[in-house]
């Protein structure tokens, strides 16, 4: 099992992929305890978690909020510990104190991304392009049950299975 917390950046995508590689199609547990980051390596991570040939499961910890929510969709089993709760609010880009909100063509850029966001929630949810509108609005902080009625999480857990703390071992040195 590896754990994803603090700022979702490229040192987590090299993290993710150093771990699937060594996993080889065997299941890959990925417990999550972020409050975001990078948006565009989140969706890396989505992706490459989709992509994986062995079963993937990401369990919430804490709070999962902005990008680290699309990582922990890319699940394809989702767990929620008891007291875990998932963050939404509308994409923005910022850079340093540079706020690119304002600047031209960062309209169109952020009406993209939003699309591709409501997108993927609806294909990997229960949600609705409403029910989406609605979270992101005002920034929303839902909470472990309401992410089981929406589909975000498909069960809550109160332990885990006990090949999720195994590490693997690679061939004996010589």
């Amino acid at each position: 099992m590896i754990s994803i917390q603090g700022e979702i950046d490229a040192k987590t995508l090299r993290y993710v992929v150093d771990y699937l590689t060594d996993l080889e199609g065997d299941p890959a547990y990925i417990l999550i305890c972020s409050s975001g980051g990078d948006s565009e390596i989140a969706a890396a991570i989505f992706d490459l978690l989709r992509a994986y040939p062995g079963k993937v499961i990401t369990i919430a910890g804490g709070m999962v909020g902005s990008a680290a929510l699309f990582i922990y969709l890319g699940g394809g089993e989702r767990w929620a510990l008891p007291h875990c709760v998932f963050y939404f609010h509308s994409p923005y880009f910022v850079h340093g104190k540079i706020d690119y909100n304002e600047t031209p063509g960062a309209k169109k850029e952020l009406d993209d991304y939003f699309c591709r966001i409501t997108s993927i929630l609806c294909k990997s949810t229960k949600m609705k392009k409403k029910d989406v509108e609605k979270y992101f609005k005002n920034g929303s902080i839902i909470t472990k049950g309401e992410a089981l009625k929406l589909g975000i999480a498909h069960k809550e857990i109160t332990g885990l299975p006990i090949e999720a703390f195994f590490e693997i071992e690679g061939e004996e040195e010589e």
